[in-house]
């Protein structure tokens, strides 16, 4: 295919606008990224109106970013120059570079996320990806699973389904992930991969990053005869609790 008269006009739109720096993180996490600010247009509105009005960022170009991840924002600068520069030959629906973005931000999340979230950061993460995304997005997926090991773990408190228990699709995926690590009896491994957007036939980098899932810790004992010996027996013909509180996600 041609490549798009109009795709080729944002471009250099987009290289000829300067530089604008972006200060990210803290002391001596901080990071400063140089960015054509024509790549905010239509893309990141609170950074296209710092940039190009009156305000003190626009004027000095530069702006501080202290309380975001330097992780974070080097995914989403990647994003916005392969939504116009690397990808020149056709244009791409909004749908396609959002599935891109998401596909970046999972990928960076295994590569970068070393040890396990505090509880109530996952709650505050969940909070905001339940509020603010459609029941496809794969990072809902993500969570849910990250969630179903949180409940499994020793994480666990009375209030731990709060965050998401208001939106039944991703309770719904939540307690189909439960299932799948409750039923599994060895050590499983999940990719970046698994919770991406592309195609299944798709070349992925996020096959080789993998997240590690212990088989569910239990205080249940083995007898000689192989079956589990557990103080509390549960009837398989149970059904999931409804909880009895739903707050609504802030």
């Amino acid at each position: 295919m041609a490549p798009s008269l109009r795709k080729l006009d944002k471009l250099t739109s987009a290289i000829t606008s300067g530089f604008v720096q972006l200060e990210v993180g803290k002391d001596g996490d901080r990071k400063t990224f140089s960015v054509h600010p024509g790549l905010f247009l239509g893309k990141a509105l609170a950074f296209e109106s710092m940039f190009s009005g009156y305000f003190k960022e626009g004027l000095d170009r530069l702006a501080t970013l202290p309380d975001d991840s330097p992780e974070a924002f080097e995914v989403f600068s990647t994003w916005l120059y392969a939504s116009v520069i690397m990808r020149p030959s056709y244009v791409k629906n909004k749908k396609e570079q959002y599935d891109e973005l998401s596909d970046m931000v999972i990928t960076a999340w295994f590569k970068y996320q070393m040890v396990a979230l505090p509880l109530e950061e996952l709650k505050e993460i969940t909070s905001y990806i339940v509020g603010n995304s459609s029941p496809r997005c794969k990072a809902r997926d993500f969570f849910a699973f990250i969630w179903a090991s949180a409940v499994l773990g020793d994480e666990y408190t009375d209030d731990v389904l709060d965050p998401f228990i208001a939106d039944t699709d991703f309770t719904k995926v939540v307690i189909r992930q439960l299932t799948l690590q409750i039923s599994q009896t060895t050590e499983e491994l999940q990719t970046a991969c698994d919770f991406h957007c592309h195609d299944e036939e798709d070349d992925c980098c996020g096959a080789e990053l993998e997240w590690e899932v212990q088989p569910v810790d239990s205080d249940d004992e083995v007898d000689s005869d192989g079956e589990v010996d557990s103080d509390d027996e549960v009837d398989s013909d149970d059904e999931v609790p409804t909880p009895a509180k739903k707050r609504k996600l802030t």
